[in-house]
């Protein structure tokens, strides 16, 4: 948990863990506005380099982060003195690792954490641990914490026991005096308990204040106040009117460098100003000095920008746009500008107004933007502002980028809908076409893309790129369609074309498929060697799209192999990267695996959170393949947690995504899914749902498992017990392909239930052990293993103890596993007493279980197996 200091003993914390050897915890600061981070960091940063400390510091860029990394590459440039230009999260940790291992004293202070791309976050606490170890090397960053952060931010740096976190308190008088006393001020003790009563002790209006008065000659060049001036102590005017007077009293070369490092945002040193101004360097570098001094802009880690939020909003509203337009034209201009980031590229060419440069600059550059690491709401943003500029005659070169951005975000509704404008208004192409189909496909139409493919296969030929595109999206129909002989065949010839084309991504885009392919046979070494190998062709073709796919199926496989602390870690990764970018498909994949592993881990609490996030996510993409996937996974969840009314409204979601993509397998399943949870509730189910949950399906799929598990539970409650075994022989054919654990042992769960139900725990019992024989870092297991090994040590004569240990396993695990298990630990123990003769406790047990609030069926079963009618 974070602690709370007040500024001077946030200050003196600071000092002794950076300068304390033995202290190796990064140090965090976290406060809401006005409480004087930014003052604080300049105090230390003082105060450490005097120590004989390498202090560095990078400031989160308050714009939307241009590039991968940005802040660490930033930071890593000053550490280095070069330009480190990799994207590469292991390159970027072993030059961190390089670079500090001196033994030097090193200070790495990273301001506004808040501000960092989750990426660029999620790398910071990778290089802390990494760094962990080195004495010499301490972290101090700040973040800025309010209502939006709270339970995010804040909330994963609490997660880490290996932080310090710091909280600041509001400043106290004593606070205002110490930091007056820093800053250089002697002032009279009125003057200082009037500027805490005035500025409610808020840091920056303090700064604002002192700058005001030293500007009207109140406080003198030695920062005393004369006694004639103490008799009336103005109030200052408002900050927008100050700002406004030191504004317009610059020089015109003052107003570009100032506006100038505003656009920048903590991108540009002094140096590199006259690269995008005519200005020349020696009048630079004195406007820069005067701006400084007048605390007006900053130099953080000799990256320049505008020294507080509320200058940089003065400077940034519509009334000075005109200043920035014309900044952003000089810029554009000048013959450095092709080396800016692209996304930096965009906003100035929007801002500046020269349309033509924007539709060459699109027309050269505006497919390699999208396909490669960028924020794609960035880029609709600025996108939408260009057409806006440009007028029709520019919609032929931006609107196809926004329906593709559009599509790239999994916004796939919306890309259609674009597509739809854009083919009202001009001729369609080819690569449009296609880029339509791919939307259908992902909204679970497989007849609508086939028909497109059949309409341009002939004019494909023509073109080497084309042809490529055509025959990834023909090879994805095939494999969505479960014409999986068909989808490897078209695959390979994807690989043969590509290979001689030297075309990493449609190479990539096809190893990809292949790896699915292989996955949904378990083929999961095979599946291995596709998916790295589509990797490296991604990253070396610059595809994140693909890059996102890869790494979430990679996190699949690692599922089927019960490697689950390894696919946890690479859903996350997914995660970061799509915040990043903006991919709201990837992220609904992740956090829909995340939503099964949790539940297959035992994890229960993060389970309920995923299906939160997971139903608003899968709203805004419209995929229908994984709307299908999450309603009837978040059904089976329902159903194991005996919730048969939630239940029922996921697999009636799950039936709906099924009809409509016309897919009959999946219209089979959720037909009988949603015929069981009937079932369980009371309700009697036709014969042909009774059909579908028996049916015995040829290809594989992970959830066909969990499907016929349902069914072999809803088969043993209503007593069939030759319909049960043939499910759970059914479940037992995939589940020993896709090696999935939970499923085995929700199987095994089935088979003790029929034993318990027939009076013999005990061998019941003996079946559950079976599960003991792998670790699976399944939580059930673990639970079943102490219930059972419990009651081996105690033996079942000692009743009373025996009940004991049940309860004290049912407390300690009740919110990590699913109730269907808490139910087979109170059945197993209702056996058991009726088994010994131990009749007085059957009724306090049988009270237990109708607690549950168990589906009518399921209790009618267990109070029948009790031998007690109510």
């Amino acid at each position: 948990m974070a602690k709370e200091a007040s500024f001077r003993e946030a200050y003196k914390i600071g000092l002794e863990s950076t300068l304390n050897d033995n202290v190796t915890l990064p140090l965090v600061y976290v406060s809401s506005s006005g409480r004087g981070k930014g003052e604080l960091m300049n105090l230390l940063r003082d105060s450490l380099s005097s120590k004989q400390a390498r202090v560095y510091t990078v400031k989160s860029p308050r714009i939307y982060e241009m590039r991968a990394y940005e802040p660490l590459l930033l930071l890593l440039d000053q550490i280095t003195g070069s330009t480190t230009v990799t994207t590469d999260e292991e390159e970027i940790i072993g030059i961190f690792k390089k670079s500090v291992s001196d033994g030097e004293r090193h200070v790495i202070i990273v301001e506004s954490l808040n501000n960092m791309a989750q990426i660029s976050f999620g790398l910071f606490l990778r290089i802390i641990v990494e760094l962990s170890g080195l004495s010499n090397v301490k972290f101090i960053a700040t973040a800025f914490e309010d209502e939006a952060i709270k339970d995010n931010l804040v909330l994963q740096l609490e997660a880490l026991n290996s932080l310090e976190i710091v909280r600041i308190m509001h400043p106290d008088q004593d606070d205002m005096e110490f930091i007056l006393k820093e800053w250089g001020y002697k002032l009279p003790d009125e003057v200082v308990v009037t500027l805490y009563q005035m500025t409610d002790a808020n840091i920056a209006q303090v700064r604002y204040s002192l700058l005001y008065y030293e500007s009207i000659g109140y406080i003198d060049a030695r920062k005393t106040m004369s006694e004639v001036m103490l008799r009336y102590i103005p109030v200052p005017p408002t900050m927008d009117a100050f700002y406004e007077t030191m504004v317009t009293s610059l020089a015109p070369d003052e107003i570009e460098i100032l506006y100038l490092i505003l656009t920048m945002d903590g991108r540009v040193k002094e140096d590199q100003l006259g690269t995008y101004t005519e200005i020349p360097q020696e009048r630079i570098s004195q406007i820069v000095t005067k701006q400084i001094k007048r605390r007006m802009i900053s130099d953080i880690g000799n990256y320049l920008s505008i020294s507080s939020l509320q200058f940089m909003d003065f400077l940034s509203n519509s009334q000075h746009n005109v200043v920035l337009d014309k900044i952003a034209e000089t810029i554009v201009r000048h013959k450095r500008f092709e080396d800016l980031p692209s996304a930096m590229a965009l906003m100035l060419l929007v801002r500046s107004g020269d349309a033509d440069r924007l539709i060459s600059y699109l027309n050269s550059k505006g497919e390699k933007i999208l396909s490669g690491l960028s924020s794609y709401d960035f880029f609709l943003r600025y996108l939408d502002s260009g057409l806006k500029m440009i007028g029709p005659e520019g919609e032929t070169v931006i609107r196809p980028l926004i329906c593709k951005a559009y599509y790239l975000s999994g916004r796939l509704h919306e890309s259609i809908d674009c597509l739809d404008l854009y083919f009202k208004r001009h001729p369609k192409t080819n690569d449009l076409i296609l880029l339509e189909a791919n939307c259908m496909l992902l909204l679970g139409d497989t007849k609508g893309p086939m028909k497109i493919i059949e309409e341009i296969e002939k004019s494909a030929q023509e073109s080497e790129e084309l042809k490529l595109k055509t025959l990834i999206l023909k090879g994805n129909v095939q494999l969505a369609s479960l014409d999986y002989s068909s989808a490897e065949n078209t695959f390979k010839s994807v690989l043969e074309i590509a290979s001689e084309a030297k075309d990493l991504g449609s190479a990539a885009s096809a190893l990809l498929s292949l790896g699915n392919l292989s996955l949904s046979r378990f083929s999961l070494d095979e599946g291995e060697r596709n998916l790295n190998k589509a990797l490296e062709y991604a990253r070396s073709s610059g595809s994140q799209e693909i890059q996102l796919k890869v790494l979430n199926n990679l996190a699949v496989l690692n599922d089927y192999r019960g490697n689950y602390v390894k696919s946890v870690e690479l859903y996350k990764k997914v995660l970061d990267l799509s915040i990043h970018t903006g991919d709201l498909r990837a992220r609904a994949y992740a956090t829909f695996n995340l939503f099964e592993t949790s539940e297959n881990i035992g994890e229960m609490w993060n389970c309920r959170n995923y299906i939160d996030v997971e139903e608003k996510l899968v709203k805004l993409v419209g995929d229908g393949r994984i709307s299908y996937f999450f309603n009837r996974s978040a059904a089976r969840f329902y159903v194991l947690e005996m919730e048969m009314d939630k239940a029922l409204v996921y697999s009636g979601r799950a039936l709906t995504f099924a009809e409509e993509s016309g897919n009959l397998q999946w219209i089979e399943i959720a037909k009988g899914l949603n015929g069981v949870i009937h079932g369980l509730s009371g309700e009697t189910i036709d014969s042909e749902i009774t059909n579908f949950l028996l049916k015995e399906y040829q290809e594989p799929e992970d959830f066909l498992s969990y499907y016929y598990i349902i069914a072999g539970l809803y088969f043993e409650v209503i007593g069939d017990k030759e319909k049960r075994n043939k499910a759970l022989s059914n479940m037992d054919r995939f589940s020993e392909n896709v090696k999935e654990y939970f499923a085995r042992h929700a199987s095994l769960f089935v088979q003790t239930l029929t034993k318990v139900a027939e009076n013999e725990p005990l061998k019941g019992i003996e079946i559950f052990k079976g599960a003991f024989e792998e670790d699976t870092g399944i939580v059930v297991i673990n639970m079943i293993k102490e219930l059972i090994e419990g009651y081996e040590k105690i033996g079942f004569a000692q009743m009373n103890d025996f009940r004991k240990h049940t309860k004290f396993i049912i407390e300690k695990y009740k919110n990590r596993v699913s109730q269907i298990f808490i139910l087979l630990v109170l059945y197993l123990e209702l056996s058991v007493l009726r088994v010994t003769g131990y009749d007085e406790a059957l009724t306090e047990d049988l009270e237990s279980i109708e607690a549950m609030h168990l589906p009518s069926r399921v209790m009618d079963r267990v109070r029948s197996d009790s031998g007690i009618v109510k």
